[in-house]
């Protein structure tokens, strides 16, 4: 993961959410990340699966784990690699 992607706290960064295999994405920013892990603003949390991967930039993918989500938002936690 890139130290510097979550060195701004309250930064908020543009990342996309892989649902599937196929690669569908998902826009989403990032907010309060971490190196455990983040939350989540999509236009609709209730489509997103409980695990997924999420793109922090071309190349560069995290597996996540859903902890809690409301409307628009959702918390993940940052599986290890």
């Amino acid at each position: 993961m890139t130290e510097a992607w979550f060195s701004a706290k309250r930064q908020v960064r543009r990342a996309q959410i892989i649902l599937d295999k196929l690669g569908t994405r998902l826009a989403c920013e990032v907010h309060n990340g971490s190196r455990a892990g983040a939350t989540l603003r999509v236009n609709r949390a209730a489509n997103v699966p409980s695990s997924f991967d999420l793109e922090l930039q071309p190349g560069e993918t995290l597996s996540c784990t859903v902890v809690r989500r409301s409307r628009i938002d959702i918390s993940v936690r940052f599986q290890p690699a």
